[in-house]
């Protein structure tokens, strides 16, 4: 038996409201919430209630997406059973999904999918962290809301109605390929076994619909099968040429039908499209450092930030595509690097020099609960050799605490200071002295339009020069950045 809900009727103690939207196996409504002034979003099961398999399936996004807390994610409040109807109630986004807004407004601007990627790759990698996969990442399932006073576009991932959740790192697909076929990965209709990867496929797919208007194949469901199995991913300049040659090459590697030849997890894909735009960061002298002179501290001032910093990259800092193929329609070789636990193993000199800021492995934490990520990616150009990148993502407790990214690069030996000279123009920067123990540092801070603020820490000690930090914080001024940076222990 399917049972639809109108507005005005009263359904698990929420006033319904109005339908949102319906899909193959749920219905979604907006609702008055009981006891609150607001509106949530009711999910309902729209297949038979006696088929067993859609119930299951239906319980198990809510058992999934109640253990994801990420401000990428729309949030599960509630769930339950009323007269035999299961039921799951959700953070309403008051805005629109990425599919109607293509729809309503075509194509969108590069710098609008950079930053829709990024948010999306964010909530993506959580989930992964977590355990889960989306397995049905498209343009339907981004949900997205205007800034508030003037600030970045929201971007929530939702409809985790089809996900997994991995006993390991990889991922048993049971049931046959449940996904939407144009965005569907070629393990996955394959029914093989999945893990991370398969979702940066579909995010790859999702980013050539929202740069081309339309998907990267279309037709019948089995010639779009056919293609996502066999042919190689179509031309993303000839819908849009004014796009840089090598952002195509990095749509084309997450698209690979081996998906050892894609990036390590989906952020790093997005780092490598924001690669490609290469904007020039302006330079600007660096205020005064802060008042406080411990660099141990609880970095209070940044959790003082009253909206929740997303995590941002240097654009200038590495291309993960390597180099240019003849034919920008090729997909390119994945390059061959190092594992995670061999970085580690090199990067253990720069833990001795910071141990209490970064972990000493890759199980552990460091400052503030940080996690890092290592990685050799090839940088966009030659003229930023960094040897290894440890990627730490430092999140104080909370739905709403702030984010902070702050990113090791180390260098071939005495190199540091070349990496500088081809980052930033040569313009001279006072020397903020005596931060830690007499280490004498130089602070440069950038302000870009897809990257935001970031401040750069350049070490002139002996034994710390050849590395540098990138810290940064969308939606944080400078002062709070050097406020961080003060507190923390770098």
């Amino acid at each position: 038996m399917v049972r639809e809900l109108h507005p005005g009727e009263a359904f698990a103690g929420y006033r319904i409201r109005r339908v949102l939207g319906r899909g193959g196996m749920g219905a979604v409504y907006a609702a008055d919430h009981p006891r609150l002034p607001r509106l949530v979003a009711i999910k309902t099961l729209t297949a038979s209630t006696d088929d067993a398999e859609a119930r299951a399936r239906f319980e198990r996004e809510a058992e999934m997406v109640a253990r994801l807390d990420h401000p990428n994610i729309v949030a599960v409040l509630d769930r339950g059973i009323e007269d035999g109807l299961p039921w799951i109630s959700m953070q309403l986004v008051d805005g629109t999904d990425a599919s109607r807004a293509l729809r309503e407004h075509g194509p969108y601007p590069l710098g609008r999918v950079l930053h829709v990627v990024h948010e999306t790759a964010r909530a993506l990698d959580e989930a992964h962290r977590r355990g889960v996969l989306h397995r049905d990442v498209k343009p339907g399932n981004i949900m997205l809301r205007a800034g508030q006073e003037g600030g970045a576009e929201r971007v929530l991932l939702t409809d985790f109605g089809i996900g997994s959740v991995a006993g390991g790192d990889e991922i048993t697909q049971t049931g046959g390929s449940m996904a939407t076929v144009e965005y569907a990965s070629p393990e996955q209709l394959r029914g093989e076994l999945l893990d991370g990867r398969s979702d940066q496929y579909s995010l790859a797919c999702t980013t050539f619909t929202l740069l081309a208007g339309r998907p990267p194949f279309q037709g019948p469901p089995v010639r779009v099968i056919e293609q996502h199995l066999q042919a190689a991913p179509p031309s993303l300049l000839a819908a849009r040429p004014d796009l840089p040659p090598a952002l195509q090459d990095v749509v084309h590697r997450a698209m690979s039908k081996d998906r050892t030849r894609r990036f390590a997890t989906c952020a790093e894909y997005a780092d490598a499209l924001r690669a490609t735009t290469a904007p020039k960061p302006v330079l600007a002298p660096a205020p005064p450092p802060s008042h406080r002179a411990r660099w141990l501290g609880a970095g209070a001032a940044v959790a003082a930030v009253a909206v929740a910093a997303t995590v941002i990259v240097v654009t200038t800092r590495h291309d993960a595509v390597g180099q240019s193929p003849t034919s920008s329609t090729t997909t390119p070789a994945a390059p061959t690097s190092p594992s995670e636990d061999a970085i580690w193993q090199t990067a253990q000199p720069a833990i001795k020099l910071w141990p209490d800021l970064l972990p000493a492995g890759p199980k552990a934490k460091g400052y503030q609960n940080g996690i890092c990520t290592p990685t050799t990616t090839p940088p966009a150009s030659s003229k930023v050799p960094f040897r290894y990148k440890l990627q730490c993502v430092a999140r104080e407790e909370g739905f709403d605490k702030p984010t902070v990214q702050v990113d090791l690069l180390s260098f071939a030996p005495g190199k540091a200071a070349d990496a500088l000279k081809a980052l930033t123009p040569p313009t001279s920067v006072p020397v903020v002295p005596g931060l830690r123990s007499g280490h004498d540092v130089r602070l440069y801070h950038f302000e870009d339009p897809v990257d935001g603020t970031w401040v750069l820490v350049e070490f002139k000690a002996a034994d710390r020069r050849d590395y540098q930090f990138q810290v940064s914080g969308k939606g944080m001024s400078y002062s709070q950045l050097y406020d961080w940076i003060a507190a923390a222990p770098l």
